[in-house]
């Protein structure tokens, strides 16, 4: 006679899913599971081994875990005994991890990082090979997604300390840096931004990685803050803290390449250097900083871009930042469109380029503005020695701030009575600076030529129409005065459509030759459209179009 023990799995699949379905149509019994936190087919868990992993599956019960580093060693040891015992890590598919920031600029984030990634790989290694953790997404993020102002300033916080040695986490297929339950514009404007060359120190760590998505990555211009009084502050970032982290991400992605350490089955790749809205709102008359001097390129948008080459299984790929037109094409010349494959797999490509580029100059010129001329808008000041902190323990506190120029300085406040039109028709950038716009496109033509699977690509401008407070005072969203400049293309089943939003604005006839080249590549014809702004489009059908993130 044949036991419970003895049923085969599919079986008793049905009837664990059976007696919980049956119980929940019985209302007298789920009146009763209110004042019960044990679920009525808990029960089977003793009947054999199998029901009881019938149960584990169906409930999903140990599928998602919590790590508060707040609440000590103490914490995480109780986490690695729970689920070393009865197959739990088996089940683990998703694990969060809060992180708890200090106020000054320490070490002890780093420890939090390498306990945390300690338990992960004793739950890899455990004796018995069935019970190992073999697949899991890790979110680490912070335990707070407020902003608090000075905490912000040129902070450059590493998640690991290069010197000491990390355990390879192979059971780790997606790692996320930021909230996944909240939006873009939250994420990024938390306080604990983080150094990106500590990308280049994950790499190595999980071998079988399959998604990145960064979200907390600093390279703001300037940081926003609230006031005593309540209103908006900008905050002066040091800019040498700012142009070193880029150089740095640069010789630790170039060093991961050479070792073989970037991940050969990375499919998805998501960053987010800094914030496409917040701080885009303040005086763009301003002088920018040149975080390219020596190079004549920009190290962070080429070392992105051999990043995004060094995997020939990456098929979605989404950047946002402060980047040349080196981020999606090399610069030798001889390099010419459509020469070669480089990119075997991709088939969507969304990237953000900020207004202002990495040498100082800008992308965007204001309405009436003349073309540049005597290198006017066209090279940023040179970084210095004055451009670094005095010390990095900033504590926060009252006194003033040491501005980029050196010279103590207060918080800039958007001044509420001036009117709306005075306060906002010298700040912001509209019109493209056409010759450095079309490089950009050329770029991302050159791109597309060598994305044979490509189905889907978007080249955005994130611009700020009205200052942060301007909201309030005219009583719309802040979507009605956000502009999306740019262009987005989508493969369809018989047609390609290419959706231009640039007010009006055409590209050179040699660009728009190569980008139409691209786009028809799959031999299908392309069919253009044009609009003034993102709203314009927002009706279409297919979602082409969406806002940056």
């Amino acid at each position: 006679m044949t036991g419970l023990g003895d049923l085969p799995r599919e079986l008793v699949d049905k009837i664990v899913r059976h007696i919980d379905q049956a119980q929940e149509e019985d209302e007298k019994q789920e009146q009763d599971r209110q004042h019960d936190k044990k679920r009525p087919i808990d029960n089977l868990l003793l009947v054999s081994r199998c029901f009881q992993l019938a149960v584990e599956d169906y409930t999903g019960r140990w599928r998602s875990a919590l790590i508060c580093q707040g609440q000590g060693n103490q914490y995480l040891q109780s986490f690695v005994d729970y689920y070393s015992r009865h197959r739990r890590a088996t089940h683990l598919e998703h694990i969060v991890c809060e992180l708890v920031i200090p106020e000054t600029l320490d070490a002890s984030v780093e420890a939090q990082i390498f306990r945390l990634f300690h338990a992960i790989s004793i739950l890899e290694t455990l004796p018995d090979e069935v019970s190992r953790l073999e697949s899991v997404e890790l979110e680490v993020r912070s335990s707070t997604d407020m902003c608090y102002g000075l905490w912000h300033l040129s902070r450059q916080q590493m998640l690991l300390n290069p010197r000491r040695q990390v355990p390879q986490l192979r059971s780790v297929k997606c790692f996320r840096l930021g909230h996944s339950d909240l939006d873009t514009v939250h994420q990024l404007s938390c306080p604990e931004a983080l150094d990106p060359a500590s990308l280049a120190l994950l790499l190595p760590v999980f071998p079988n990685l399959e998604s990145l998505n960064a979200s907390y990555l600093h390279d703001d211009l300037c940081a926003e803050g609230q006031t005593e009084s309540g209103g908006t502050a900008f905050l002066e970032v040091f800019q040498g803290p700012r142009k070193d982290s880029r150089h740095g991400f640069n010789n630790g992605i170039r060093t991961a390449i050479q070792h073989g350490q970037v991940p050969a089955r990375l499919s998805e790749l998501k960053l987010n250097f800094g914030h496409a809205i917040k701080g885009r709102q303040q005086d763009q008359t301003r002088t920018l900083p040149n975080l390219v001097h020596p190079r004549k390129h920009d190290p962070l948008s080429s070392s992105l871009r051999l990043f995004s080459l060094s995997t020939t299984n990456l098929r979605k790929l989404t950047l946002s930042g402060c980047f040349d037109w080196t981020l999606l094409a090399p610069p030798s010349p001889s390099d010419s469109p459509g020469a070669r494959c480089v990119w075997p797999s991709l088939e969507d490509l969304q990237v953000v380029f900020y207004p202002e580029a990495p040498d100082g100059s800008w992308y965007f010129q204001r309405q009436g503005q003349r073309p540049p001329e005597d290198g006017q808008d066209t090279k940023g000041y040179d970084v210095n020695m004055e451009h670094w902190p005095l010390y990095w323990r900033q504590e926060v506190s009252a006194t003033p701030i040491l501005s980029g120029n050196g010279l103590a300085t207060t918080e800039r406040s958007c001044d509420r009575a001036r009117p709306t039109r005075l306060r906002t028709q010298h700040l912001f950038r509209m019109a493209p600076v056409d010759s450095k716009v079309n490089l950009v496109l050329e770029a991302f033509a050159m791109a597309c030529f060598r994305m044979p699977r490509l189905r889907k690509s978007a080249l955005w401008f994130p611009l700020q129409l009205v200052s942060e407070d301007d909201f309030h005072d005219l009583g719309s969203s802040r979507d009605e005065y956000n502009s999306a400049w740019g262009v987005t293309w989508m493969l369809r089943s018989r047609i390609s459509d290419a959706l231009w939003i640039t007010q009006g604005w055409k590209p050179s006839p040699r660009v728009h030759s190569l980008l139409r080249t691209a786009w028809a590549r799959h031999g299908l014809p392309v069919d253009e459209e044009w609009a003034e702004f993102l709203d314009d489009l927002k009706s279409l059908d297919g979602g082409a179009v969406e806002w940056p993130a």
